[in-house]
């Protein structure tokens, strides 16, 4: 079994609490405000300063602009922006060792694209129902949620090719031939 398989196993047996109690679920460690510092993940200062917590309706005390920062127009934008940004980035430095990462990576495009579709929604039930925002812009974050759906249904798709057009590629990694070593020198 690949690295990136086993990575993934204990990532879903986590999840699904088969992980045994001492296994954080992923998302668990997240720098949550209301959780006691005592808990909180330790993190470098340079690292982490442009991610500390944030109390919406604050007075900003830090010198850049953030999501609290009501004079900054377009701040919360730029912060999912920015989060949007490090995705892209993942997928410019991406450079897989083996094959078996490459198809961890497309099993979790459509899990990613439904994260940004729930970051679509939430922000649609947010203007309807917290901000005087006009129905017309709700209704068309509606319509961007549900273009959504064509997106992570076309990526559902995407593994099941990439296992049907390499299936011998997949069944040589899984069965290799008189051993890894020994399939290792068809460096092709």
């Amino acid at each position: 079994m690949g690295r990136a398989r086993k990575v993934r196993d204990a990532r879903e047996a986590a999840i699904t609490g088969e992980a045994g109690s001492g296994v954080p679920v992923p998302a668990q460690s997240v720098n949550d405000p209301s959780r006691p510092a005592e808990q909180r993940p330790a993190r470098t200062p340079d690292l982490w300063a442009a991610a500390l917590p944030l109390l919406l309706g604050a007075i900003n005390h830090r010198k850049e602009p953030d999501v609290s920062d009501v004079t900054t127009p377009g701040a919360t934008f730029s912060r999912l922006s920015d989060a949007a940004d490090v995705m892209l980035q993942a997928a410019q430095t991406f450079d897989p060792e083996q094959m078996s990462e490459f198809q961890t990576l497309i099993e979790d495009l459509p899990d990613a694209m439904r994260t940004v579709q729930e970051t679509i929604r939430v922000l649609a039930e947010l203007s309807d129902e917290k901000l005087p925002v006009n129905r017309k812009v709700v209704e068309e974050i509606g319509e961007s949620y549900r273009a959504m759906n064509r997106v992570v249904e076309a990526l559902e798709e995407v593994p099941a090719v990439y296992k049907r057009v390499h299936a011998d590629d997949i069944e040589r990694v899984d069965n290799p031939r008189n051993g890894v070593e020994a399939e290792r020198k068809w460096n092709v």
